[in-house]
């Protein structure tokens, strides 16, 4: 349930500022990793992203009202298929200076961790990323900001990765023994919603601790885990509609539907039922059955 990569290499950044002009630098290095298991776009449940051994050394000088800054942080996104998915970071250290001589910020064996929700047939990258700067908004002194030799730099011994919940996938050690729900509506309605002879319907659903969803009745075949949107159509008669989910444990739920089929008035057809009135009571009261 957990993996070590290879460590990655040291970064370096350098930024100064002086009466001319100010600055800004980024170095990171980063890995990747990718859920392998179900299918694509499943929600496979949350990996706990962890790096060991961070050691970091730099120095910050400024002068006046100038300024030098640095920001350490650790970041996890999602690279593939589809990069720009929500981005969880964590600020490892940071500092700034202003009217200060050179002090030191370091630090070693340091440890820091995010958690992400990840999606079956996905990558991810873990980045470490160093951020420095020196000037400020009224520019009228020097400033330094300095990891950028032998000794001021960044490292990182191990990144660990570690499945804190399956909810997707299949095969031993995958999957959540988490109960799973299945919530079906039909055209936003909770059972069952008129719909004219030959005409199409909208199924929503959504479901929790589930790996995969099959489809029965009305509409047929593999649905998205998790939840999702379709239209079914034409419905010539009264129609019901199931959706099963499981979770990889075996364990599953149900939840079923109906389109109730009627015939427009005045629209000539034969067959199906006539859409029920709508029954109005005064507020606050029950309408009699």
């Amino acid at each position: 349930s957990s993996s070590a990569t290879s460590p990655p290499v040291c970064r370096r950044s350098w930024s100064t500022a002086t009466l001319s002009g100010k600055s800004q630098a980024n170095a990171f290095m980063s890995t990747r990793f990718s859920v392998a298991r179900g299918t694509g776009n499943q929600n496979a449940g949350r990996i706990r992203v962890e790096l060991t051994g961070i050691n970091y050394n730099g120095t910050l000088s400024a002068v006046g009202a100038s300024t030098a800054l640095y920001k350490l942080t650790l970041g996890v996104s999602r690279t593939s298929p589809v990069s720009g998915s929500p981005r969880v970071q964590a600020t490892i250290a940071q500092a700034n200076a202003t009217a200060l001589s050179t002090k030191t910020y370091s630090a070693t064996d340091r440890t820091a961790q995010v958690e992400i929700a990840v999606e079956a047939g996905s990558a991810y990258d873990v980045r470490v990323e160093l951020t420095t700067a020196a000037g400020g908004a009224n520019l009228v002194s020097n400033a330094v900001a300095d990891f950028n030799n032998d000794s001021r730099k960044v490292s990182v011994g191990a990144v660990r990765l570690t499945v804190v919940q399956a909810t997707g996938g299949s095969g031993s050690g995958g999957g959540s023994q988490t109960t799973p729900s299945v919530d079906l509506k039909i055209n936003d309605t909770v059972a069952q919603a008129p719909v004219p002879a030959g005409g199409s319907a909208k199924l929503t659903w959504s479901s929790q601790y589930t790996a995969t969803c099959m489809a029965s009745g009305g509409w047929s075949g593999s649905k998205r885990a998790g939840g999702g949107t379709q239209s079914v159509g034409p419905v010539n008669a009264t129609t019901t509609y199931t959706l099963t989910c499981r979770n990889s444990a075996g364990a599953s739920a149900t939840k079923s539907v109906q389109a109730i089929v009627f015939t427009p008035s005045g629209a000539g057809a034969s067959g199906g039922d006539v859409a029920p009135p709508v029954r109005r009571c005064p507020p606050g009261q029950i309408c009699p059955n």
